[in-house]
């Protein structure tokens, strides 16, 4: 079995075993998302109030910093207990809010995600049952099963998690870079010089992460093929046995 993994894996990479030598067919990620949209669009209001909700996660944690900041300079410095009270207050009533608004933007996400999931698997049902027998010849019931679980699975989690911190890390990234250039310029300015540096190795990171990302997907749908297989004809085999 580890044989014929070998050698369809091969088959799938090429020549060499580097996905990027392929000659199979890559979709970018801004085209799957394409894609994806319209069946985001019966999501419309959800996913604007999800979003209107990380926006407000993201601001308090911008502000919490903030307040506590305000607090230690004038108030404790200065020996202010009704202005240190009142902050504190203040600062325990906008964590409240960004919890509450955390969780409504896990509820909303989390559900927007199991509906369009159910849907797509729904559409994906029709379409394979739609499919000519010439096409399961053709492909293997093990590499259509990985791609019918594995890979919606892994567009769950896009949906469920990937999304709403991509979206939160960007506002919270605006939130730092603009109090740090209300506080000071030119320690922001000192601070930005390892931007180049981050950004480089990030792409970097990301683009070895793909090809590997891709190999694995393969790696799954090929052992699933086998184990398929193997399993599919236990009774044929130990019959003879």
């Amino acid at each position: 079995m580890a044989q014929r993994i070998t050698t369809d894996k091969a088959h799938v990479y090429g020549p060499t075993s580097d996905a990027s030598n392929s000659n199979e067919k890559r979709t970018s990620s801004g085209a799957v998302l394409k894609r994806l949209l319209p069946y985001l669009a019966p999501f419309r209001l959800q996913l604007s109030f999800a979003f209107v909700l990380v926006v407000v996660t993201a601001l308090v944690q911008a502000a919490g910093p903030a307040l506590i900041g305000q607090a230690i300079d004038f108030y404790i410095v200065g020996k202010d207990h009704n202005g240190l009270a009142r902050t504190m207050l203040l600062l325990l009533g906008i964590y409240i809010v960004g919890l509450v608004a955390q969780g409504g933007q896990i509820y909303l996400i989390s559900s927007i995600g199991q509906r369009f999931l159910s849907e797509l698997r729904a559409q994906i049902f029709d379409k394979v049952e739609a499919l000519s027998i010439a096409y399961f010849d053709k492909h293997k019931a093990g590499d259509l099963m990985s791609r019918l679980l594995n890979d919606i699975n892994t567009i769950n989690q896009l949906l469920s998690q990937g999304l709403t911190q991509v979206i939160g890390s960007v506002f919270s990234l605006v939130g730092i870079v603009v109090a740090m250039v209300v506080l000071s310029i030119p320690l922001a300015l000192v601070s930005f010089i390892v931007l180049p540096i981050m950004i480089w190795i990030t792409v970097i990171f990301a683009r070895r992460s793909r090809v590997t990302f891709r190999q694995t997907r393969a790696v799954i749908g090929i052992v699933s093929s086998e184990l398929e297989e193997e399993l599919t004809g236990i009774r044929v085999a130990q019959a003879y046995n």
